[in-house]
This record gives structure tokens, C-alpha cells and sequence, in this order.
């Protein structure tokens, strides 16, 4: 930030001449070179001031909940899944048809391996 200069100290300023011969090349570089024009370009200009959140905070919450719904459904479909292959099993429906996705079926029944005994340990 630049400092107020009081009246005084801008006279003893103009009127030393070492010190106004020093800053004046600067003073004009200043003036000829920082001269703000219009520039039609058919562009929007958007000054963002900032602020102590982020631009994006909104956008990622939003995105945050819409994953937190996602999850929920993914859950759902899978509890469902889980609901139909119980009943196959139930219903002893061991057939590829009623698979997809699963290549291999393994049919483990508990009856059958106390009757055979300890022949695999």
C-alpha cells in the first residue's frame, strides 16, 4: 500500500532537483507504459475477488452428495443380488442360466462330508 505524502514533502521533493532528476526516467516509464485502454475482444471479463472459501467448494459438495447417492443405489443393487442368489440356493437352481457372470459353481453339502469321513486331512 502506498503511503499519503503530506503537502510539504511533495514540495521538498519537487524542488530537490538530484532527487526529481533520479525518480523522473522512472515516472515516465510508469506513465507511458501503465495506460489502461478498452480492448474490444467480444470476451467476458470476470474480476473475482477473493474471498475465504474456495470457487469450487459448492461444485464439490454438490459432487459429494451425488457420489453419496450413487453409493447408496450401488448398495441397494447389491443387497438385492444378494436376495436372488440366497433364493437359487434355496431353490437348488445350481444351473449356469441362473448364473451370469459366474463360470464355475461349486456345491458344497455339508451331509455328504460327514458321511465320507476324514479321508482328506
Amino acid at each position: 500500500a502506498a503511503e499519503e505524502v503530506g503537502e510539504e514533502e511533495l514540495k521538498e521533493f519537487l524542488e530537490n532537483k538530484e532527487i526529481f532528476k533520479e525518480y523522473h526516467p522512472e515516472y515516465l516509464f510508469r506513465k507511458e507504459r501503465s495506460r489502461r485502454f478498452l480492448l474490444d475482444t467480444q470476451n467476458l471479463l470476470i474480476y473475482i475477488q477473493p474471498g475465504s472459501g474456495s470457487a469450487l467448494e459448492s461444485y464439490k459438495l454438490a459432487h459429494r452428495g451425488i457420489d453419496v447417492l450413487k453409493t447408496l443405489e450401488e448398495k441397494k443393487g447389491l443387497e438385492l443380488e444378494n436376495k436372488r442368489r440366497e433364493q437359487l440356493l434355496a431353490e437348488k437352481k445350481y444351473d449356469s442360466k441362473y448364473w451370469p457372470g459366474v463360470e464355475k459353481v461349486v456345491i458344497f453339502d455339508k451331509e455328504e462330508e460327514e458321511s465320507s469321513g476324514d479321508e482328506t486331512q
